[in-house]
């Protein structure tokens, strides 16, 4: 993961966020996993609290607020794109900024991707027996399944977060 520098430049994090995506779309075509599948948001990870809160002004004049969550003792904010995260095989209209969990260290910068799949996590896992994939979370709502890669992570699960946060918020 990357610093962050002193002044946010939109069109830099937008970059960095789809290099970040094009290199985890790279690690995932090398291990022989499907590239296609539909990309729904990036998580970007913070240091702090007053980082979260940076970021977070940032993102408002550069995206719609979605929702601003409390997971697991700390906000996790998702900010729709006005312009979103695009490389020549996905765009990816989603980014997931959450504040960093109390006593955990943290480097800024990109953390994951989010794919999602139709088939079962097992069926989608005995296809690729020679990759690691950690076992699926027990989350009712849309659990996931994670493959951790050096400085990178892909996460597979089967609903859209924006879908997700939808049907909390109780739309249809």
């Amino acid at each position: 993961m990357e610093t962050i520098t002193t002044k946010f430049e939109f069109e830099d994090f937008r970059s960095r966020g789809e290099q970040f995506f094009q290199s985890l779309i790279d690690a995932l075509a090398a291990l022989g996993l499907p590239t296609h599948l539909a990309s729904d948001h990036l998580c970007f990870r913070v240091a702090t609290t007053e980082e979260y809160q940076e970021y977070k002004t940032h993102l408002l004049n550069h995206g719609t607020l979605l929702t601003e969550a409390n997971v697991n003792g700390r906000p996790i904010a998702t900010f729709k794109l006005h312009t979103p995260f695009k490389t020549k095989t996905h765009e990816i209209p989603l980014v997931e900024l959450p504040a960093p969990k109390p006593g955990a260290n943290y480097a800024s910068g990109f953390e994951h991707a989010e794919f999602i799949i139709e088939e079962s996590f097992e069926t989608f896992a005995a296809r690729f027996p020679e990759v690691k994939f950690e076992e699926p979370t027990k989350k009712t709502i849309n659990a996931e399944m994670c493959l951790k890669l050096e400085g990178k992570q892909a996460k597979f699960h089967h609903q859209s977060l924006e879908r997700i946060i939808e049907m909390e918020k109780g739309e249809s």
